[in-house]
């Protein structure tokens, strides 16, 4: 757990319209939300490939939304367990389409 996230992010993450701060890259993802009421709790769900990836051939934007999809998933199922106010925020399926 953590505080609310600040800054910029890291520029190689397509910014996702999904909890407090999420970003998908083509071989990362998190989802960042808010647990609590006065003072929350700011938790993060990544979803990240181990070794050593490489960048996709072909259409980056699928594996893209694969790891947010996972990132997602994860993040929904915490808020779930932790009996967040309306699941943090979190809809039943993940946002795909990048934040503006």
């Amino acid at each position: 757990m953590s505080n609310a996230p600040t800054g910029t992010p890291d520029p190689k993450f397509t910014r996702l319209p999904m909890g407090e701060r999420a970003g998908a890259a083509h071989d990362t993802a998190y989802v960042t939300f808010a647990c609590g009421h006065n003072q929350p709790d700011y938790i993060s769900a990544w979803a990240e490939a181990t070794g050593r990836p490489t960048r996709p051939e072909g259409d980056e934007r699928r594996i893209k939304n694969a790891y947010a999809t996972l990132a997602h998933s994860f993040a929904l199922a915490l808020a779930k367990e932790l009996n967040c106010d309306d699941n943090a925020g979190l809809k039943p399926e993940p946002s795909l389409i990048p934040a503006t």
